[in-house]
């Protein structure tokens, strides 16, 4: 093949062959890379490790190579999380607790609510844990928990408000639906300190009875 003097190579027939210019690559800023791994990570980790764990050593009665995964399977989460991440794993019951500078996260059956969380936000009267996080960037504090409602019924979601409401609390939207057999719930209240979006499903085909709180400061 013959090449012309700019345009380019020229095949059989004559006819100069153009070269497309290929879209240069986008690039993510080096420093955003950073931060989305290093939000991203921890909790990456922790979900695959927290299950992946009872493989490596909760079947086993050997307590000493139980704790030998636990630690092996710490220090890999650490390593990929930063090094201001400290990481506890527990292979027996499943159970992943993961504090760094920015704040501390926490998945499993064991989970309990963060120290600092407001004690005058109300509760379920029945609930059970399966997350916890909170958040604390010196501008802004938030806490993010979520969990299973074993004695739900179809009022759930009304008195939880209600609970809100009779205690101070402004209630701004709420909304119910039915989805697939079920229902779920959320409302927006807030006290003048704090503001909480409170999500509750109940009945949900294939899901257990759950709730969530996404707590911060109120504007």
């Amino acid at each position: 093949m013959e090449h012309g003097p700019a345009d380019g190579p020229i095949d059989s027939e004559g006819r100069t062959a153009m070269h497309t210019p290929q879209d240069s690559p986008t690039h993510t800023p080096r420093t955003a890379r950073r931060r989305a791994r290093r939000v991203v990570a921890p909790v990456a980790l922790c979900l695959a490790l927290g299950t992946g764990t009872l493989a490596c050593g909760g079947g086993s009665d050997d307590e000493s190579a139980n704790e030998a995964a636990d630690q092996l399977a710490e220090q890999i989460a650490e390593s990929g999380a930063g090094d201001d991440a400290d990481v506890d794993i527990d292979s027996e019951t499943g159970q992943v607790d993961v504090s760094t500078e920015d704040g501390d996260m926490s998945f499993g059956e064991g989970t309990e609510l963060p120290e600092d969380f407001p004690a005058d936000i109300p509760l379920p009267q029945d609930y059970e844990l399966t997350s916890a996080m909170s958040t604390d960037t010196g501008d802004a504090t938030g806490w993010t928990i979520s969990g299973e409602l074993p004695d739900a019924d179809d009022s759930t979601f009304d008195d939880l408000v209600a609970e809100f409401t009779s205690a101070g609390w402004t209630k701004s939207s709420d909304a119910t639906s039915e989805v697939d057999g079920g229902t779920t719930g959320t409302a927006m209240l807030d006290d003048g300190t704090w503001q909480v979006v409170l999500s509750v499903q109940v009945g949900v085909q294939d899901m257990p009875d759950s709730f969530s709180y996404l707590v911060s400061s109120a504007s």
